[in-house]
């Protein structure tokens, strides 16, 4: 008898640990998915040599306002991951989406490293730039097609397509009809689809144990 309470106390303490750990996951995501950004827009505003006809983000990340900048990355890309490894925990446990999370991973890893592997480092910078920028929607594709939820599929799906025509088709539309518009445009165009949907996720992690 004694020996079945412990069991079911045990297994109480789990769950209880479990949701905790979405729970957290989920505030994380919340604030991966707003902050950073908002710091980021504030530092364009207040940068008077920005033009967003003609600069990258990543320009301010060595300029007088760079340790804010790459701060706000670097955060950014930490709490995401945190965000991820709780997401793991509700989602169906395949390989697909295992995949997507790993590629989530790997994608906001890169982040962080953008805020240390500045402009100034070109190549480095180069890699973990569209290392970002490509892994981060394919772990959303992968996710969508490994769960077996309407509403999860159909938004990582959509948010992970549109990311990647954002970053990698926009510019070459900006290139080919010679528009004045700097890459911090389609940055922007990304950042805000990518934050749209770890915020859906977070609320949908939030919403998952209370």
């Amino acid at each position: 008898m004694e020996n079945m309470e412990d069991a079911a106390l045990s297994e109480d303490q789990r769950t209880t640990k479990d949701t905790k750990a979405v729970r957290f996951a989920g505030i994380c995501g919340i604030l991966a998915s707003v902050l950073p950004l908002i710091m980021i827009l504030y530092l364009t505003s207040i940068s008077p040599w920005f033009r967003w006809e003609a600069n990258a983000l990543s320009d301010i990340g060595v300029r007088q306002e760079a340790w804010l900048f790459n701060s706000a990355v670097i955060t950014g890309g930490i709490l995401t991951i945190l965000f991820a490894v709780g997401l793991l925990q509700t989602l169906n446990q395949n390989k697909v989406t295992r995949a997507g999370i790993v590629s989530l991973l790997i994608g906001n890893i890169c982040l962080s490293l953008v805020g240390i592997f500045t402009l100034n480092t070109l190549i480095p910078h180069t890699i973990v730039s569209l290392c970002y920028f490509l892994f981060t929607p394919v772990g959303f594709v992968l996710v969508g097609i490994g769960t077996e939820e309407k509403r999860v599929r159909t938004l990582s799906i959509i948010c992970g397509i549109a990311a990647f025509l954002a970053i990698f088709l926009l510019p070459l539309v900006i290139y080919t009809a010679s528009l004045h518009i700097g890459f911090a445009v389609p940055e922007l165009a990304e950042a805000l689809i990518i934050s749209t949907w770890v915020f859906l996720m977070s609320i949908h992690l939030l919403q998952q144990k209370k």
